[in-house]
């Protein structure tokens, strides 16, 4: 672990019985973490097979095994006491696709060409790894070691320096410039607003005529002991003209705090984090639904609930949003294009494992619930049409599958990409209009926000994307998005 920085280290405890050993658990940072900067395959390939292990075959006691069956059964009843041929037909009820065909063949439209860039960027992977010195093929377990690796090797981008072009005060006060080019809004501080924290801010936001329309606080810095590390979006009253209600929301992030002689630096990942959550805010904040329960986000579909939020943040992809953030902390220069061409990259690189990762999942998810073979013989199907790689006999990762078992996306795990998808769409939009026209600019930001951000769950999302763009959602926005084609 002697290529880990101190703050990753950070995540790591330490043996009872020998201080000088670190503890692994399986928690996913630490999990992660370990994965990514322990140089020993053997190690690696330890923990891997620990984590997807997890509730499988290896312990009888904790095997998920019967009890993941004993959910598919059940659920597959509740569909058929409704009329539904199995569970993810009743679960597409309330979702935007509207049908497992239309998700299964969006999905086989992205399949082929991320195959083919994945099966490409793997041959460079492991020519990378041969070079350095690691003479095996590369399995599973050394995909995140050996992919930090190449990026670091490719795109040599200091995270120090990155940080020093995006002050936080910069940051705010043109995203709130972005959102009056765009949306026609004008956002402004409210003073003397009760607030939790010296560090809370309230902010009303108002119309084209100057008609107060809703507010949001913003907390933006970490506080340990106090607040959680992970980034929030608190929905307060929604809209409501019966009830005389504005809408109302909290934004929670963790950001570096400033101190004596600088303002707060974020990394390009805070950037990301901050503009997908106040995206999926102005969902919320924007709404022009006048009952409660259809304004904002409610009511949404599912597979459509992170469109506003993605789409905000993929307008980090364009150089002139990006550049118009950035400004450096001593010379006051923007972000040069040779950083903000690395930037980019290092964010795309091996980007067609990830996206067949996802697709994978996705498929697995719809598969366990229209089929009724054995959990394994279904993964093993889906594993060998979508993954590049052996599915290892240990593998057991679907008995530790949460999300589609004790969680709420059962038949659902898809509509994480397909947000993706719907907003790489959406982005594309802007981009045919051009991020240096600023006519075309302000008449897709006004359609945006007089659809996607106004309409909240009073239109269904199908018709909303047909309003905003005269057709049906294109995965090949997505595939462009990723540098896949």
């Amino acid at each position: 672990m002697e290529e880990a920085p101190l703050s990753v280290l950070g995540r790591f405890g330490r043996d009872p019985a020998d201080s000088t050993r670190m503890s692994v658990t399986l928690k996913t940072p630490v999990y992660d973490a370990f994965m990514m900067y322990c140089r020993d395959s053997k190690m690696r390939r330890d923990a891997w097979q620990a984590f997807v292990g997890r509730a499988g075959f290896r312990d009888a006691d904790l095997n998920n095994s019967l009890i993941i069956e004993d959910i598919r059964l059940m659920r597959s009843k509740e569909a058929k006491l409704f009329g539904y041929e199995n569970y993810a037909e009743l679960s597409m009820e309330t979702k935007m696709a509207r049908s497992v065909k239309h998700v299964m063949t969006s999905l086989s439209e992205l399949t082929l060409p991320s195959k083919v860039k994945c099966q490409s960027d793997l041959v460079e992977l492991q020519d990378f790894a041969n070079k350095s010195g690691f003479n095996e093929d590369l399995q599973l377990w050394d995909m995140a070691y050996w992919r930090r690796k190449q990026r670091e090797a490719n795109f040599q981008i200091s995270e120090s320096e990155v940080q020093s072009y995006f002050q936080y005060p910069v940051i705010l006060e043109q995203l709130f410039q972005l959102c009056k080019d765009l949306f026609n809004v004008t956002i402004k501080e409210s003073n003397g607003a009760l607030v939790w924290h010296r560090d809370v801010k309230r902010y009303q936001i108002f119309d084209e005529d100057d008609r107060e329309i809703a507010g949001f606080y913003l907390d933006p810095y970490a506080r340990p002991g106090q607040k959680g590390l992970m980034p929030r979006l608190e929905l307060g009253q929604s809209k409501s003209v019966a009830a005389g209600s504005l809408p109302l929301a909290s934004l929670l992030f963790s950001f570096q705090p400033p101190n004596a002689s600088n303002p707060s630096l974020l990394t390009y990942e805070d950037v990301n984090v901050f503009f997908e959550k106040f995206g999926s805010s102005m969902q919320h904040l924007l709404t022009t639904m006048p009952y409660g329960d259809i304004s904002g986000t409610n009511n949404v579909e599912w597979d459509a609930l992170h469109v506003c939020g993605s789409t905000m943040r993929m307008l980090l992809q364009s150089p002139v949003v990006l550049k118009r953030l950035s400004r450096h902390i001593d010379t006051g220069k923007e972000i040069p294009d040779d950083l903000v061409r690395r930037l980019y990259q290092s964010e795309k690189h091996l980007s067609s494992l990830d996206l067949l990762s996802e697709m994978y999942f996705g498929i697995l998810d719809l598969s366990l619930y229209t089929k009724t073979d054995f959990w394994l013989d279904i993964t093993k199907d889906v594993w060998r049409n979508m993954m590049p790689f052996a599915l290892d006999k240990r593998d057991s990762h679907p008995c530790g599958f949460a999300h589609i078992f004790i969680g709420p996306y059962a038949a659902g795990y898809y509509t994480f990409l397909w947000s993706e998808m719907v907003a790489a769409d959406v982005f594309a939009a802007f981009g045919e209009a051009g991020f240096t026209n600023d006519k075309a600019l302000r008449q897709t930001g006004k359609l945006f926000r007089d659809t996607f951000l106004s309409l909240g769950g009073g239109c269904h999302s199908a018709e909303v994307f047909r309003r905003f763009r005269g057709r049906d959602p294109s995965p090949q926005a997505l595939l462009r998005l990723y540098d896949i084609v």
